[in-house]
């Protein structure tokens, strides 16, 4: 499953909450895969206002968080010094995804409504870690029981299963970020 812009096949979806002054606020965006045939190696941009990000991270957990911080900095960036340069006016972007691909924002709105949070994704990849560290002897029997019980879950969360560890690192790097690390972060493959 991907989404299309401008012929580009965007694979992952990420929410971003932040608080500020007048409120939270959400910026979507949408990010590639890891390109092969590209100056970089993976690309995001922002359905509000249309800024692209890139990096050449070839760690999926890094060009997360280098995206997002790209996208989130960027934005509030221009509009300080939007503000700056001219006082009393807001700030509006030139190019807005969500009003230019209506269809687009309304399919990315639907795949994302089942996206979890990052401590979701955490908390998943905490659960799993003991099945991964029993002794040999105990492995085979835990496992099957394991593989029985939640087998119609597994099949359906292989990807989230797939993307707890990068979720997981970068979280780690975002809470180092001072503007990221009181955001509520929603991913999911799109």
């Amino acid at each position: 499953m991907c989404m299309n812009y401008a012929g580009i096949e965007y694979r992952h979806g990420i929410n971003v909450t932040i608080q500020s002054g007048s409120g939270p606020r959400v910026f979507h965006i949408l990010m590639t895969g890891h390109l092969t045939d590209q100056p970089y190696v993976y690309s995001g941009i922002c359905l509000n206002n249309g800024l692209y990000a890139n990096t050449n991270h070839h760690d999926k957990h890094v060009a997360i968080y280098e995206i997002i911080k790209q996208i989130v900095d960027g934005t509030i960036g221009i509009e300080i010094a939007y503000s700056i340069r001219y006082p009393g006016q807001s700030y509006q972007p030139l190019i807005s995804i969500i009003d230019e691909d209506p269809d687009l924002y309304k399919k990315f709105r639907k795949r994302m409504r089942n996206a979890l949070s990052f401590e979701e994704y955490n908390n998943i990849r905490r659960k799993l870690t003991p099945l991964r560290e029993k002794r040999k002897t105990d492995v085979f029997f835990d496992k099957f029981l394991a593989a029985c019980s939640f087998l119609s879950i597994l099949l359906r969360c292989i990807p989230i299963i797939y993307d707890s560890k990068d979720i997981l690192l970068a979280s780690i790097c975002i809470k180092n970020h001072p503007i990221l690390n009181s955001s509520k972060i929603n991913y999911r493959r799109v």
